[in-house]
């Protein structure tokens, strides 16, 4: 079963770097979290290091994508369950949870897309051991 780690995590690499939708973002993180409980549970520690990475990057990803979409218009605005009058309505505008992307992932990957590309390579070297610091502040 640890022999398909590594060849999972390039994979998921290589997706994460192709990432253009929230959705495929939001995929690659649920596959690191993943890869990180089998990696704990396997006892590698590097490969669990390296997953979690993997799903701090792909959690700052959505959170960069959610922010373009909103920037563009093409993300649903919460309306309280009611359209306000007078104001133009997308056809099919996506919310996130129909995305899958709940509240807390949302949270997380607004509050790292903030952080500047610089601050962001900075930190996530600095906390190399253990990146789930990052997103936990």
């Amino acid at each position: 079963m640890t022999d398909q780690l590594p060849a999972a995590y390039s994979a998921a690499q290589k997706a994460l770097a192709r990432a253009v939708k929230i959705e495929q973002a939001a995929h690659v993180a649920g596959v690191a979290e993943k890869m990180e409980a089998l990696a704990i549970r396997a006892k590698d520690a590097l490969l669990s290091g390296d997953a979690a990475e993997l799903k701090v990057r792909a959690t700052r990803k959505v959170g960069v994508l959610i922010k373009n979409e909103k920037a563009a218009g093409t993300l649903a605005k919460p309306t309280g369950g009611h359209r306000p009058r007078g104001q133009r309505v997308l056809k099919n505008p996506l919310s996130l949870d129909s995305r899958g992307v709940d509240k807390n992932l949302a949270h997380r990957a607004r509050r790292l897309a903030r952080m500047s590309e610089d601050v962001f390579e900075a930190t996530m070297g600095r906390r190399s051991g253990n990146p789930r610091n990052v997103v936990d502040k």
